[in-house]
C-alpha cells in the first residue's frame, strides 16, 4: 500500500469510526442552474452510428470502441504525426477516458474537469473541484456530454454537472457519504434525460450501487443495489446480514447501454473481504457479474456472473461491449481473472471463454501459510478499459495486464471506511510485468491474433473502417495496428505511461487520434509521469 493510499486509510477509518451511530445517509443536490447553454449532445446524436465524433466513453453507448472513418488507415498510418500535446504539469492518476463532441475534447484529472479544442489543444476552460468530503482513493474516469451539460464523478462521492460551454457549475449531488470507503470513480453515460452511475468502495468495505440521476436537476431517480439486501433476489447467496452489508460489488469503470431495448449493462467488481472467503459462503451476488438492469425503473432484468465466491480480487472490470452479429444481440466482457466472456443477450447464455493472459493457480484460495504464487494477481487481468468491437470484420479486441502475485490469507478486523483485504498479495517484480492484444472471433470466441506487449496494457483499444486498432503501452508508445494481421504499422511516443482513452475523431475535416497519458498506477508504472494529451494526424 502507498503512503498516500494508507493516509487516505487510517482518516477515513477514524471518521467511519465516530459515525457508527449516524443516521442513514441521503443523498442531496443543490442546483446552482437548471439551464444549460445549449442542448447537445441529444439522443439522437448519441445514436447516430456515423457520427464522426466519440460522444460517450465507448463511443456508442453499447462501447463497442469502433469508428466508422477511414481517413487514416492500414495504407498511410504510418505517417502520422504528432500535432500538438496539452501539458497539464500534474502528476495524479490519469485513467480518464476521453469524450470528443462539436471539435472539444472533455477530460478529467481526480478533481479538474477540462474542455480542449480537438484541433489544437487549446484549453477552452477548465474547472477544479475543491473536495468537501474525505477522499477514498484519487481516481476519476471520464465524463458523460449530453444536453449540454459535462457530468462526473469525485473522489469524495458526489457528481457534478457543468455547462459544456463555459464550464460553470450547475448541479452538485452528494452522492454517496465516502466517510463509509464509498466514492465516485467511474464515467457515466447519459440517455434519456437521465445520468447513469455506479459507486466504489468495495476494498473498502462499501457496498457498491448504480443510480439513474435527473440530467437536469442531479436528483436520483431510482437505484439498483449491486449487493441484495434482505428481501431483495439474491439476498440468499450470502450467509448472514453482516456479510450483506459489506458486501463488495463496485462499479468502477463505466457502464453500456442498448437505447432500443432500454437496458443498462453494469459491470460489477469483487465481494469483499477480497481475498477471504470464509465468512461469505455462496454465490455472493452479484458480485463479479453484468447485471441488466431496465433503464425506466432501475428493475433487474438479468445476470450473468462470471465468477462465484471470488477470493482472488478478479472484478469484472470494465463496460462490456454491447452489439448484435446478423440482428442478434451479444455481450463480450472481460474480468481481472484475463478472461473474455462471450453472451448470447436473448437467451443470457454464455458462448465462449478465452483465455487472454497467464492464469496459473487460479482454482485455490489463499491460504494462511506457505503464499502461492497465482497469475493473474489483483493487478492483473483487464482493468478499467473493455473490449472493442469491429463489425465489418467481425472481430473483438482487448488489451490486458500478465502480471502475477503470491497471495496469503491475514485475517484482520473490519472497519468500516478501511481498506480491508483480509489477506496479501505480494506481486512479482516489475520487471516480469507485461501485457497483450487480443484479436478474438466474436462468433466463438477463438483467437485470430495476439500480439505480447512489453508493458501492461492499461489503454483504451479502438478500432476504426481504416483497418486499424488504435492503442498505447505503459513507456508511451502509441500503436496503430492492422486490425486483420496484428501488424504495428505505426508507433509514436507520448513520453508518459498510456493508462486513459485512445480515440479517434473528425475535426475541420481531418481525422485525429487523441491520447490520454501520463499519471500514476499501483502497479508496475516505469515511473511516474505528467499528465497530458497528444493529438496525432496524417501530414
Amino acid at each position: 500500500m502507498t503512503a498516500r493510499l494508507l493516509t487516505l486509510t487510517l482518516t477515513l477509518a477514524a471518521v467511519a469510526l465516530a459515525q457508527q451511530h449516524a443516521p442513514p445517509f441521503t443523498p442531496s443536490t443543490t442546483v446552482v442552474s437548471p439551464q444549460a447553454s445549449s442542448s447537445a449532445p441529444t439522443d439522437a446524436q448519441l445514436t447516430d452510428p456515423a457520427s464522426t465524433d466519440w460522444l460517450s466513453t465507448g463511443r456508442d453507448l453499447g462501447s463497442q470502441r469502433h469508428s466508422p472513418l477511414r481517413q487514416i488507415n492500414t495504407g498511410n498510418a504510418a505517417q502520422l504525426k504528432e500535432v500538438c500535446t496539452l501539458d497539464l504539469h500534474l502528476s495524479t492518476t490519469f485513467e480518464t477516458s476521453l469524450i470528443e463532441a462539436g471539435g472539444v475534447l472533455y477530460f478529467t484529472t481526480p478533481s479538474g474537469t477540462y474542455a480542449a479544442d480537438a484541433a489544437t489543444c487549446k484549453i477552452r476552460w477548465h474547472s477544479e473541484y475543491r473536495y468537501q468530503d474525505p477522499i477514498v482513493y484519487p481516481a476519476q474516469r471520464g465524463v458523460a456530454v449530453y444536453d449540454g451539460r459535462v457530468m462526473r464523478g469525485t473522489p469524495d462521492g458526489h457528481v457534478l454537472a457543468y455547462d459544456a460551454s463555459t464550464g460553470k457549475l450547475l448541479w452538485n449531488t452528494h452522492l454517496v457519504d465516502s466517510s463509509t470507503g464509498a466514492f465516485v470513480p467511474a464515467a457515466p453515460v447519459a440517455y434519456g434525460g437521465k445520468l447513469f452511475i455506479g459507486t466504489a468502495g468495495g476494498d473498502w468495505a462499501a457496498n457498491g450501487y448504480v443510480t439513474a440521476l435527473d440530467v437536469r436537476t442531479g436528483k436520483p431517480l431510482w437505484r439498483f443495489n449491486a449487493i441484495p439486501q434482505k428481501g431483495e433476489f439474491g439476498a440468499d447467496t450470502w450467509p448472514n446480514d453482516l456479510a450483506r452489508e459489506h458486501g463488495g460489488g463496485a462499479n468502477w469503470t463505466s457502464v453500456s447501454l442498448d437505447p432500443v431495448e432500454g437496458t443498462l449493462y453494469v459491470p460489477l467488481g469483487n465481494p469483499q473481504a477480497d481475498l477471504n472467503g470464509g465468512n461469505r459462503e455462496g454465490a455472493n451476488l452479484f458480485t463479479d457479474s453484468v447485471v441488466a438492469i431496465n433503464t425506466g425503473t432501475g428493475k433487474l432484468r438479468w445476470y450473468v456472473q462470471q465468477l462465484a465466491h471470488d477470493t482472488h480480487d478478479w472484478d469484472t472490470s470494465a463496460a462490456p461491449a454491447v452489439y448484435r452479429r446478423d440482428g442478434h444481440p451479444y455481450m463480450a466482457v472481460g474480468t481481472k481473472a484475463a478472461q473474455l466472456f462471450i453472451y448470447d443477450r436473448a437467451s443470457h447464455r454464455l458462448k465462449s471463454t478465452t483465455d487472454i493472459s497467464t492464469r496459473l493457480n487460479t482454482g485455490t484460495p489463499p491460504v494462511r501459510k506457505d503464499p502461492q504464487r497465482t497469475c493473474p494477481g489483483m493487478n492483473g487481468g483487464v482493468e478499467w478499459n473493455g473490449p472493442a468491437y469491429h463489425s465489418g470484420l467481425d472481430l473483438l479486441y482487448i488489451n490486458t495486464v500478465d502480471f502475477c502475485a503470491s497471495y496469503q490469507l491475514i485475517p484482520g478486523k473490519l472497519i468500516p471506511g478501511m481498506f480491508y483485504f483480509d489477506g496479501a498479495a505480494k506481486f512479482d517484480p516489475p520487471s516480469k510485468a507485461s501485457g497483450w492484444t487480443y484479436a478474438v472471433h466474436a462468433s466463438d470466441g477463438s483467437v485470430a491474433w495476439k500480439v505480447h506487449q512489453k508493458t501492461p496494457m492499461l489503454g483504451g483499444v479502438t478500432t476504426t473502417d481504416g483497418g486499424l486498432l488504435l492503442t498505447g503501452d505503459m513507456n508511451g508508445e502509441v500503436q496503430a495496428i492492422d486490425a486483420r494481421s496484428g501488424k504495428v504499422l505505426f508507433r509514436g511516443q507520448t513520453h508518459a505511461a498510456i493508462l486513459g482513452g485512445v480515440i479517434t475523431y473528425l475535426a475541420g475535416g481531418r481525422q485525429y487520434v487523441a491520447v490520454a497519458a501520463g499519471g500514476t498506477w499501483t502497479g508496475p508504472l516505469p515511473k511516474p509521469s505528467g499528465n497530458r494529451v497528444v493529438l496525432y494526424r496524417l501530414p
